[in-house]
C-alpha cells in the first residue's frame, strides 16, 4: 500500500473511532447526568433561555403542559411561573423545541390544566383562563369559555367541556363558540366507595377519550379509556353508570399523587422515588400490574409530561433549565 494510501486508511480509522466513542458518550455531550437519558433525546432547547428573553424573567415553576395539533400544527405547551411571580403559556414546536409563542395568563395553570381543539379548530385552555388561540397561535375573540372545565374538546356534534371532582364527573355540551349549552349539564358518579376521586386531565386521542383520575388521600391513580367516544362524548359518557368501575379499560396503581401520573393511549405512566432515582412505571390498559420502568436520577417528577400517543415524554431540568424530549422506554 501507498504511504498516502496508509495514512488515508489510518485516518478513516481514527475518525470511525471518533465516530463510535461520540456515539457511545452521547449522553456526556448533552451534559447529561441521568445516565442512558441522554441516549433517548430526540430534541433539546434552553427552556430557561426562551422564557427569559420571551418574559424577562427566569422560570420557577414549570407547572404543568399539553401536546395539542390543530390545523397542521403541532404544539407543546408549558404552563410557567416566573421568578417575578407572572404566570404564562409558552407555545413550542413540539418536534424541535424552537419557541413560538409567549402569552401571558391571568390564572393560576396546577397540574393536569389542559388544552383541548374545539369545533373551529382553535386551541382552548381549560380552567377558567378564558384563553383561545387559532392554530396559528393568534388571538381569538367571541367565545366565553366556561370555567373550571379541565377538558375542553369537541366531538361530532358539540363543543365538550368535563370537570370532576366531588363525587362525580360532570359534562355538557355547546355550540360552536360556547356560548350555548345544547345538551346537559349532566353528571356520572363515581363509582361507590369513593376514596375521593378528582380528574387531574382528559384527553381525545385517536377517537379515545382518555382521563387520569387521583385519589389524593389514598395515594391511588387510575387511567381510564373509552375507545369510541370521539363521535359522541356526551353519549358515550351517558352509557357508563359509573365511572370508574364501568370503564372499558382501566389500570390503577398506588402510591403515585397528581403530580406524578399521566394517562395515555397503553395506560398510565406513575412516578415514585425508589431505587436511588425517580422511578417511572408503565401499566398497560388490561394488565394486572407493572408492565415496564425506566429510572431517572437527580430527577423531579412534576418537571415530566408524556404526551398521550405514548411515543415520546419531556423533562425539564430545573438545575439546567434545559427541556428534553425522549423516546419512551416501551
Amino acid at each position: 500500500m501507498a504511504p498516502l494510501a496508509k495514512i488515508r486508511a489510518m485516518a478513516l480509522a481514527i475518525l470511525g473511532l471518533s465516530l463510535c466513542t461520540l456515539a457511545s458518550s452521547c449522553s456526556y455531550l448533552l451534559g447529561d447526568p441521568y445516565g442512558s437519558m441522554g441516549q433517548r433525546t430526540v430534541a433539546l432547547a434552553d427552556l430557561n433561555g426562551i422564557v427569559k428573553g420571551a418574559t424577562g424573567a427566569d422560570i420557577q415553576y414549570v407547572n404543568g403542559a399539553s401536546a395539542n395539533s390543530a390545523g397542521g400544527h403541532d404544539y407543546l405547551f408549558l404552563f410557567v411561573t416566573t421568578t417575578a411571580g407572572t404566570k404564562w403559556l409558552i407555545a413550542l414546536d413540539e418536534s424541535t423545541l424552537s419557541f413560538k409563542k409567549a402569552v401571558q395568563g391571568n390564572a393560576d395553570y396546577p397540574q393536569g390544566s389542559n388544552i383541548g381543539v374545539d369545533f373551529n379548530g382553535n386551541f382552548v385552555i381549560g380552567n377558567g383562563s378564558g384563553l383561545i388561540l387559532s392554530p396559528t397561535l393568534g388571538s381569538v375573540s367571541g367565545y366565553s369559555l366556561p370555567s373550571g372545565s379541565f377538558c375542553l374538546a369537541s366531538d361530532s356534534l358539540h363543543n365538550v367541556s368535563i370537570s370532576g371532582g366531588s363525587g362525580s364527573l360532570g359534562y355538557s355540551g355547546y355550540n360552536s363558540i360556547w356560548t350555548t349549552i345544547l345538551s346537559g349539564p349532566f353528571s356520572r358518579p363515581f363509582a361507590s366507595p369513593d376514596p375521593g376521586w378528582r380528574l387531574v386531565t382528559a384527553a381525545l386521542d385517536n377517537g379515545a377519550l382518555l382521563m387520569l383520575m387521583v385519589a389524593d388521600s389514598s395515594g391511588q391513580s387510575i387511567a381510564l379509556s373509552y375507545p369510541n367516544a370521539g363521535s359522541d362524548l356526551i353519549s358515550a359518557l351517558q352509557a357508563v353508570g359509573y365511572i370508574v368501575d364501568d370503564a372499558p379499560h382501566k389500570s390503577a396503581a398506588a402510591n403515585s399523587d397528581s403530580n406524578m401520573a399521566w394517562v395515555l393511549r397503553e395506560g398510565m405512566v406513575v412516578g415514585n422515588y425508589s431505587n436511588g432515582g425517580l422511578e417511572l412505571d408503565l401499566y398497560r390498559f388490561g394488565d394486572s400490574g407493572k408492565s415496564s420502568s425506566y429510572l431517572l436520577t437527580n430527577a423531579s417528577g412534576d418537571s415530566l409530561y408524556f404526551e398521550p400517543e405514548g411515543r415520546f415524554f419531556f423533562y425539564y431540568d430545573p438545575g439546567s433549565g434545559r427541556l428534553f424530549k425522549l423516546r419512551t422506554w416501551w
